[in-house]
């Protein structure tokens, strides 16, 4: 197949981008992993919301972002038969959660819904990672999950879930080890 000369100058131009790009880390198969939790990292992100049209959801007729708080776990296998002596890391998807939940506009249905999940999501993590032990609140949480990292190997059961339109996923679901178990 051909590329023609106008395609091959926009690639030029492309390169740029495409050589600052960060490549998304490849992910172990579908199923369950014994995992070293390597870290969890904070940030903030916008929230993006979307009213979708009522006739087509596909279709967005309004949208909208507010201030979020990103969230993403990092781990290692811990064994690896592909690589035994070096074991696969890599990262898990990016949650956003947004800051104020009541500020996504009521009409943003899915939104809404997406934004409390993440917040489930993200809970049901920190209250796995601490041992069924529920935090007073979560900057709580991840700053002792990030001081047990630091303290030793934190072990964990991680289902991994690949989705043509959703990406990859990945739900921590028991604690196995930590220097406080």
């Amino acid at each position: 197949m051909t590329i023609k000369n106008e395609t091959r100058e926009a690639m030029k131009t492309w390169g740029r981008d495409f050589s600052a790009a960060k490549a998304r880390g490849v992910w172990p198969a579908p199923g369950t992993h014994l995992c070293r939790v390597t870290g969890v990292t904070v940030g903030d992100l916008p929230f993006r919301w979307r009213v979708a049209d009522p006739d087509d959801k596909s279709n967005t007729i309004e949208r909208g972002e507010i201030p979020g708080i990103s969230f993403q776990f990092s781990y290692q296998l811990v064994d690896d038969p592909n690589n035994p002596d070096d074991p696969m890391q890599f990262d898990g998807k990016i949650i956003v959660c947004p800051v104020d939940s009541s500020s996504v506009p009521e009409r943003a249905e899915g939104s809404r819904k997406k934004g409390a999940r993440a917040t489930e999501d993200v809970k049901t993590a920190i209250v796995t990672l601490l041992d069924g032990n529920v935090p007073e609140d979560p900057l709580t949480g991840i700053e002792y999950i990030q001081e047990m990292i630091g303290r030793g190997d934190v072990i964990a059961k991680v289902t991994v879930k690949h989705d043509e339109q959703w990406g990859n996923e990945e739900r921590i679901v028991s604690l196995v080890s930590s220097p406080d178990t």
